[in-house]
């Protein structure tokens, strides 16, 4: 799998990353230079919630688009984020385009959704938290475990706070970082094919 290539992020991405950090701000002083009460603390944190919900929207339909601009095999596959959290990632198939000559799900469509997956919830994450990133995976395993036989779709998550935390470290220190993630692609609810890639990152500054 080559490295996929990022285009100029713009001012969307910056004015997203800074609204998030106003509004933590905002919750830490308070409105008019007042700190706000321990009883509104739930109303905050519903507010907040709220926004983080609408950026991560914004971000994943960007995200979608730039796949569209720049990788056609994505739209030929029909491939699509369908929700994303900030943490967690799904992204969906038709069975359609990704048929074999069984009728089932063709294995290079499934090898392709899963390592996208993977790249596109690194990608959102890294580009929420650090700005423009290129990501690319050096190392993959699959394990096809039933054949798919309808629509289908890749789910993800981030590793737990430890991996993570070492993840952002070597990010602040060296501008670089590894990351391996594993992803399930499902039929309906049921488990089809596990995937395991290794990620590698690099922050990009200049691409404004």
């Amino acid at each position: 799998m080559t490295e996929i290539g990022l285009d100029r992020l713009g001012a969307k991405r910056d004015n997203r990353i800074y609204a998030k950090s106003r509004i933590i701000e905002l919750l830490q002083v308070g409105f008019a230079g007042r700190r706000w009460q321990k009883q509104t603390g739930p109303f905050c944190r519903a507010q907040l919630a709220h926004m983080e919900f609408f950026m991560h929207q914004q971000a994943m339909q960007e995200l979608n688009e730039r796949f569209r601009r720049q990788i056609p095999l994505t739209d030929h596959l029909g491939l699509r984020i369908s929700a994303w959290d900030g943490d967690r990632l799904r992204m969906a198939a038709p069975l359609a385009p990704n048929r074999n000559d069984k009728g089932t799900g063709f294995a290079g469509s499934i090898a392709s959704l899963a390592t996208f997956a993977g790249w596109a919830l690194l990608t959102l994450a890294v580009e929420e938290r650090c700005g423009a990133a290129q990501v690319a995976v050096y190392r993959s395993e699959l394990r096809y475990r039933r054949p798919i036989d309808g629509d289908f779709e890749a789910r993800c998550c981030l590793p737990d706070a430890a991996q993570m935390e070492e993840f952002w470290q070597a990010l602040r220190d060296t501008g670089r970082g590894r990351l391996e993630l594993n992803v399930v692609v499902v039929q309906g609810d049921e488990e089809k094919v596990r995937y395991q890639g290794a990620y590698a990152v690099r922050l990009v500054a200049g691409l404004d």
